[in-house]
């Protein structure tokens, strides 16, 4: 564990071992959302339309899930929608 949060925040053994454990176990388990949230930024719109409605709807709903578990929210979404998610200016 210390050795993820170690790279992953780019923090030394020394700066870990301060920080209380509760909020170390926090930054932890904060990795996975955090990496996930990237992911969707990552992906790309560009090979998004070419999936297929029930591809692109499980691949939506999976990594939203990973990025934002609490908020959830279970629907179809669009190619053009999409891109506004990932940011796109249109």
């Amino acid at each position: 564990m210390r050795s993820k949060v170690a790279r992953f925040y780019s923090w030394s053994y020394f700066e870990i071992e301060n920080i209380p454990y509760v909020e170390f176990l926090t930054f932890y388990k904060a990795i996975d959302n955090i990496e996930a949230q990237e992911m969707l930024m990552n992906m790309q719109i560009s090979d998004y339309p070419q999936m297929n409605t029930n591809g692109r709807n499980k691949l939506h709903r999976k990594i939203s899930n990973m990025a934002r578990p609490d908020d959830f929210e279970e629907r179809t979404v669009s190619s053009f929608e999409m891109a506004k998610i990932l940011g796109a200016n249109l």
